[in-house]
């Protein structure tokens, strides 16, 4: 990738500023001709505090900017069909060539931006407020694409993809108590954001993404046209048209239609960090959460099909008689426990689609800062600070019954909301010393 960008800033008296910049960016993993882009941003920001006195209000200032960025394929040689040469087969060499239809069509797709936000600070700083509102859209966005075999190719990319995001991002900082040997600095960050998938593949055909492997086929996420994303898609109960569950003749559910069932990426999450200073002593613990989002659990699959979840206790000893025929009849027939379960996980692979919310303690610390009069007799050290701390600490509240809801296989987008037995994140404890060297 070669690049090239300019940058340039405007100030009028104390309050008034303007930036601009451009970048001009050309990707080598995009067809030559169709691989370079001009993107702009500007950015302007008014302190309106120093032109209107309000009471209790010591700094005020609005802004406002505006950003397009660009960026290429992840993958290379994606644009040309290339060769590859095999084992020889009775000494003949033998040559193959991927099954990823190359496309000349792909050029560099782009990220637009709008944000409106004001900071505002009232009582000499002591409560503050950071507001934004943002909008950001992807245009050209490179996806996958799926073709049958009949083609000669199965996978390739197309440059069709479109995405939107736009929400609210808030910021509460306040120190209630500020004295001479005291103090209590409280900090809220609160997001909300709101995602849809614009546009897919020409056709408005969804683009599947990844599974794991107990739900393999039968749940997966994937980006659907007009929904957030990525978005689960699992099968339900069949229902006949009072929406009364339909068994087989062995009493086992049948599968209803693939639902969607929510997206992976939370609607509202942030957090709330409190710090409190005491002489020498400083003490500091955050809590965050996450609201809005759904996991795709394989330690649900795998527990209700080996009869350790809690939910398969039901029917142990005298089997499980629920549902109506495909007639609508009342069923009668009583399932063998273990067969129900299993017939259960496989086919209703809705119940594997868990809640996402937690409430967790995230950080606690507690600090200790040595006195100059200590500090200044070690000569070489202007200031010493010594603290515990220590991560991941409890959840206080989730809904995901025997998983933690954080738990993922991959960071991956493909992959991302996927739980694959992983095992819950880690509990850490730690001293940090803080040395600072004199001059």
């Amino acid at each position: 990738m070669q690049s090239a960008y300019y940058t340039l800033d405007l100030a009028y008296k104390n309050y008034l500023t303007v930036g601009t910049t451009g970048r001009y960016d050309a990707y080598s993993t995009l067809p030559e001709g169709n691989n370079s882009i001009f993107t702009p941003s500007v950015s302007a920001s008014l302190i309106f505090s120093e032109l209107v006195k309000i009471n209790k209000l010591n700094f005020g200032k609005l802004r406002v900017s505006y950003a397009k960025t660009s960026n290429e394929l992840t993958q290379a040689y994606q644009t040309a069909v290339y060769y590859s040469l095999n084992n020889p087969y009775n000494g003949v060499p033998v040559g193959s060539f991927n099954t990823s239809l190359p496309s000349g069509l792909l050029k560099p797709f782009t990220t637009t931006e709008i944000e409106v936000g004001t900071d505002l600070r009232f009582f000499n700083s002591r409560l503050n407020f950071d507001i934004a509102y943002f909008k950001k859209k992807t245009n050209d966005e490179i996806m996958g694409a799926s073709y049958s075999i009949a083609t000669g190719y199965t996978s390739g990319y197309i440059p069709n993809g479109s995405t939107e995001n736009k929400g609210i991002e808030l910021q509460i900082s306040g120190t209630p108590v500020r004295q001479k040997n005291f103090s209590w600095t409280a900090t809220l960050n609160l997001t909300s954001v709101k995602n849809k998938i614009l546009e897919t593949d020409a056709a408005g055909n969804n683009v599947n993404l990844g599974s794991n492997r107990a739900t393999l086929g039968n749940a997966i996420t994937a980006f659907v046209k007009g929904y957030a994303g990525p978005q689960i898609l699992a099968y339900d109960y069949k229902r006949n048209a009072k929406g009364e569950m339909v068994v087989d003749a062995s009493g086992y559910p049948q599968r209803g239609e693939l639902l969607k069932m929510g997206s992976v990426l939370p609607t509202l999450y942030g957090g709330l960090n409190n710090e409190l200073n005491y002489k020498n002593l400083n003490f500091s613990f955050l809590i965050d959460y996450n609201y809005g989002n759904k996991i795709l659990s394989a330690t649900s699959y795998y527990s209700i099909f080996r009869g350790l979840n809690q939910l398969t206790l039901a029917g142990r000893e005298g089997g499980i008689k629920t549902g109506v025929t495909e007639a609508g009849a009342t069923n009668t027939v009583s399932a063998d426990a273990q067969g129900y379960y299993r017939s259960l996980a496989q086919q209703i692979t809705s119940t594997h689609v868990l809640d996402g919310d937690f409430i967790k303690l995230r950080q606690v610390s507690l600090g200790y800062t040595v006195p100059e009069s200590v500090v200044n007799k070690l000569k070489i050290f202007s200031g010493v600070q010594i603290s515990f701390v220590a991560r991941n600490l409890a959840i206080l509240m989730k809904k995901s019954d025997n998983i933690d809801p954080e738990s993922t296989f991959s960071s991956n987008v493909r992959y991302y909301g996927i739980e694959g037995t992983s095992l819950p994140s880690t509990r850490s404890y730690g001293i940090n010393v803080n040395l600072k060297f004199k001059k």
